[in-house]
């Protein structure tokens, strides 16, 4: 598998358990909020990518054209989980 595919799905596979460990986390903390809990979920999915040592180069990570596909990612990963809540509601 290509090494940037395979980053990138290392990436997306730990932003749906890091919105989750993140949203837990919030629910005791109500001043964790928008971008501090998206800051929260990008750093976390930093650790989970470096944990499992898919990536060598911790500059990738720090990539700010990375950063912004991370947060995309996160934000992607909440607006479905809302839609979701919305229909579990209705």
């Amino acid at each position: 598998m290509n090494k940037w595919i395979k980053f990138a799905v290392t990436v997306a596979s730990a932003a749906i358990p890091g919105v989750a460990q993140i949203e837990t986390i919030a629910r005791s903390m109500p001043a964790l909020k928008g971008k501090a809990k998206q800051d929260a979920v990008v750093e976390l999915i930093k650790a989970s990518v470096l944990a499992s040592e898919s990536v060598a180069d911790r500059d990738l990570l720090n990539d700010p054209d990375v950063e912004k596909a991370t947060r995309a990612i996160v934000d992607a990963v909440v607006a479905f989980q809302n839609i979701v809540a919305r229909k579990q509601q209705s």
